[in-house]
């Protein structure tokens, strides 16, 4: 939680840390927009929306589930490799 907050606190930090952790070429005032966004995102340790998530990454072709409810390593590793590009 304290990570969440420290988040909110220092935005700017944030955004830097995002924009090189990532390489984005966004810009940095619309990655502020987004992470300052508290309706937009909301920042927890609790799973949410997974289920929304999952399809989505399937409708984009960049894993495709197996059995509900059941996550491999396999769909894990393309999980990772997906929020790495």
């Amino acid at each position: 939680a304290e990570s969440y907050d420290w988040i909110y606190k220092n935005q700017d930090e944030a955004v830097k840390i995002f924009i090189k952790a990532t390489k984005s070429k966004l810009d940095p005032k619309s990655i502020k927009a987004m992470i300052s966004n508290k309706q937009e995102i909301e920042y927890s340790a609790t799973p949410k929306h997974t289920k929304e998530f999952a399809d989505f990454l399937h409708k984009m072709g960049i894993f495709r589930p197996r059995r509900a409810g059941r996550i491999t390593s396999g769909t894990m590793r393309t999980i990772k490799r997906a929020a790495d590009r």
